[in-house]
Formats: C-alpha cells, structure tokens, sequence
C-alpha cells in the first residue's frame, strides 16, 4: 500500500470516530452519498488551510464533479467553510 493511500485509510478510520454533534450517526451531516463525499472533500482541505496537525497539505477536491454536480459543491463548500471554522476556533494541536 502506498504511503498516500495508507494515510488516506487512517484519516478514513480516525474520521469514521467522530460526531459533529448535529446528531447524524456519522461526522458528515445528512444529504446525498455526493453531497457527503463534497463534504468529507471540503472539510480535510478545511482543515488543511487552517493549519491542522496531520492536514497540513491536504486538498481534495474532484473538479470535474464540482463543476457538474451540485450535490457535491455545496457539500464541498459546506465542508471546507465548516472545518476551517472549526480550526480556527478551537485549534487542534498535534
């Protein structure tokens, strides 16, 4: 297994762990399986931009889905917008 995809599993794992609080079983709020994927997509870049330990370089964003899938937009800015928040707020340290 690469290195890239190794890491890429363990944030899968460490991510499948958390609860946003607005009570959805899962971390990403509830919508279309795209919306979801635009939303997971959008918070690691959050984060990343933010600065988070472990994120540092993450950017994920499929562009051609983007550009032709709305579910998977507003989930991507919904995700990039609500986690770069998060970060800035309550900064997580490594």
């Amino acid at each position: 297994m690469s290195k890239r995809a190794g890491f890429a599993f363990a944030c899968l794992l460490a991510l499948a762990a958390c609860d946003t609080g607005r009570g959805a079983p899962s971390w990403a709020p509830p919508g279309s399986p795209s919306f979801k994927t635009g939303y997971i997509d959008g918070c690691w870049t959050g984060w990343g931009v933010a600065g988070k330990p472990s994120f540092e370089n993450a950017y994920y964003k499929d562009d051609g889905r983007y550009l032709s899938d709305p579910d998977y937009k507003r989930g991507w800015d919904e995700g990039q917008a609500d986690c770069y928040q998060q970060q800035m707020s309550s900064p997580q340290m490594g």
